[in-house]
C-alpha cells in the first residue's frame, strides 16, 4: 500500500543592504512563507533587529505569510510571531494548538519605529494584520490577534509620535480600522473581545498641543 504524502515548502525571500541588521527567522512546519510585497520591497539600514517566527501544528485553509514592504531606516525592531503567545502575554494564551492561514504585512520607513504582531488561532480561522508607518517620528505599533474567528486589523501612521496598541481575542469575528496621522503625540488603544462581530474604524488627526488619547473596547 503506498501512502500518499503533501509536501508544502518554507520560502524566505529578501533584500538588505547596510547597517546593524540583526536577522532571525525561524519557521516550523510547512506552509510559512516570508517574502517580499512587490519588486520594490527591500530591508535597508540603520538599526534594525527583525524576527520573524512561524510554526503551527495543523494545516489551515492558507499559508502562514508576511510580506515586509520596504522597511528603511533608523532605529528599528520588528518582531512578528505568528503561531507565537510572546507577545507581552496579551491575552491569548488560551489558544493551546496552531492553524496556518496568518496574513501579516509590514511597513515602516523611518525614524524610531517598533512594530510588533501576535496572532494566534485554536482552529480554521485566519487572522490578518497590515501596519504601514511612512514618515514617522518615535512610532510604536503592537497587533495581537488570539483565539477562535477571523481577525483582521489595519494600522496607517504617517509622521509624528504615536503609540497604539490594537488586541483581538475572543471568539468574534472582528474587524478595525486604525489611522492617525496628526502633528502632536497619539495614543490609541482598542480592545475587541467577546463572541459577537465587532467592528471600528477610527481615524485620529491630532492638532492638540500636548497630544491625544482614545481607548476604546467593546464585548
Amino acid at each position: 500500500m503506498v501512502v500518499p504524502t503533501t509536501t508544502y515548502s518554507n520560502d524566505i525571500f529578501m533584500e538588505q543592504i547596510g547597517d546593524n541588521l540583526d536577522l532571525t527567522i525561524v519557521q516550523k512546519g510547512g506552509k510559512n512563507s516570508i517574502g517580499k510585497y512587490d519588486s520594490s520591497s527591500d530591508i535597508e539600514g540603520d538599526d534594525m533587529t527583525i524576527q520573524f517566527h512561524q510554526e503551527h501544528s495543523h494545516d489551515g485553509s492558507g499559508n502562514n505569510k508576511i510580506e515586509y514592504w520596504h522597511l528603511d531606516g533608523k532605529n528599528g525592531s520588528v518582531e512578528v510571531r505568528q503561531g507565537s503567545d510572546n507577545l507581552n502575554n496579551n491575552g491569548v494564551r488560551s489558544d493551546s494548538t496552531e492553524y496556518s492561514g496568518h496574513y501579516a504585512r509590514v511597513d515602516f520607513h523611518g525614524d524610531d519605529n517598533t512594530i510588533r504582531i501576535g496572532q494566534r488561532n485554536p482552529d480554521d480561522s485566519p487572522h490578518s494584520a497590515t501596519v504601514d508607518i511612512w514618515w514617522a517620528d518615535g512610532v510604536e505599533v503592537e497587533v495581537t490577534q488570539g483565539s477562535s474567528g477571523s481577525k483582521s486589523a489595519n494600522v496607517l501612521v504617517r509622521n509624528d509620535d504615536s503609540n497604539i496598541s490594537v488586541l483581538q481575542h475572543n471568539n468574534g469575528s472582528h474587524s478595525a480600522s486604525i489611522s492617525t496621522y496628526g502633528s502632536q503625540p497619539s495614543t490609541i488603544s482598542l480592545e475587541q473581545k467577546g463572541s459577537n462581530a465587532n467592528s471600528y474604524s477610527l481615524t485620529q488627526d491630532c492638532q492638540t498641543t500636548g497630544g491625544c488619547s482614545v481607548s476604546v473596547t467593546q464585548q
